[in-house]
């Protein structure tokens, strides 16, 4: 006989199982709640991301326009998904992928923002290296058509050639 869980058993489960990290900010911008996969993706405990926020580790170059989208899911509730460079505790620069929505209370205000991230440094890199790909791939198709020109050059000064040689041996033999 199957014992039923509760749902604060179902929510622990779901959250520590997910293969992807999810988040919980309060309306001050700190992290109220992180599940291991997060923790995983920074490279960090639990504890150097709960009371703080993790924008610190976005990289500086990403981290003024998180900023401005966080600001934006909180005003406009907007859920599409944002790119962001994360700088590891170690250096090492990763690609996250951040969805994320205002959690509003019952009179309507945003107390917070609940989000799910994914660790795309993989999927990133096999996009730049099929876009390198594909530009090789025109260069080629450059080179080919170049060649053929030429190619197509060469034949019709040959056939001049022929005709200015043929007439130069006839001209000889006068």
């Amino acid at each position: 006989m199957t014992t039923a869980l509760d749902p604060q058993d179902l929510h622990r489960i779901a959250t520590t199982e997910a293969p992807t990290g999810i988040f919980l900010f309060d309306a001050t911008g700190e992290v109220t709640f992180v599940n291991p996969r997060l923790c995983e993706i920074f490279g960090v405990h639990e504890e150097a991301l709960l009371g703080q926020g993790f924008v610190r580790s976005i990289h500086p170059d990403d981290r003024d326009r998180a900023i401005l989208r966080i600001a934006e899911k909180i005003a406009v509730g907007d859920g599409t998904a944002s790119d962001y460079r994360v700088v590891r505790p170690a250096g090492e620069e990763i690609w996250i992928r951040v969805w994320a929505r205002p959690v509003r209370d019952a009179a309507g205000r945003t107390t917070g923002i609940a989000g799910v991230l994914e660790d795309i440094t993989r999927v990133r890199a096999e996009e730049e290296q099929a876009r390198a790909l594909e530009a090789k791939l025109q260069r080629t198709h450059k080179l080919e058509s170049l060649g053929v020109l030429a190619g197509g050059i060469a034949h019709d000064f040959n056939n001049l050639l022929v005709g200015i040689l043929g007439n130069a041996t006839l001209a000889q033999m006068d």
